[in-house]
């Protein structure tokens, strides 16, 4: 090899090996860009839902309530209460719940909480800041579910055996 072109095979290497290292760094799947939940899969068509009731209360005494439901004409109407106390139309109530719902794996799932983690990571909730979780659904095809989650009974008086 020529001795003037040593320099500059030394620097088309480097340059190769330094671009190879930047791709290897961002497909790394152990260190993703963006947040990913952790609950995939398929998720539910949104005309099969006939009722979804969803209450979140956090530990901070926040509360999330959103209903949806299809009237007798088939017509999706929703309500949505949300700690950020601002203001949403039927409409924008409807569009955001529907997001949650197709974004959600197959309600007809048997793991309940696969439901529950993939519908806190859709509301960006974390675990530990959850108290209860009841959401309670109907499909098109008949099938129902409820799930009920409360997590630190602690603060309930109703039951005395608490320690």
């Amino acid at each position: 090899m020529n001795r003037r072109f040593l320099p500059i095979t030394i620097l088309v290497i480097i340059g190769v090996l330094f671009g190879a290292n930047i791709l290897a760094q961002r497909s790394d799947p152990g260190s993703p860009e963006h947040y990913q939940s952790q609950a995939g899969g398929a998720s539910t068509a949104i005309d099969e839902v006939v009722k979804f009731d969803l209450e979140i209360e956090l530990t901070d005494d926040r509360e999330l309530e959103m209903y949806y439901w299809r009237d007798r004409e088939g017509k999706a109407r929703a309500n949505l209460e949300h700690w950020d106390d601002r203001d949403r139309d039927e409409e924008s109530a409807r569009r955001e719940i529907e997001n949650l719902i197709t974004n959600l794996p197959p309600l007809t799932t048997k793991e309940p909480l696969t439901i529950i983690q993939a519908t806190l990571d859709q509301l960006e909730i974390s675990q530990d800041e959850l108290e209860e979780f009841d959401l309670e659904y109907k499909l098109a095809d008949g099938f129902t579910n409820k799930i009920d989650l409360e997590v630190n009974d602690v603060d309930d008086d109703d039951d005395d055996d608490d320690y």
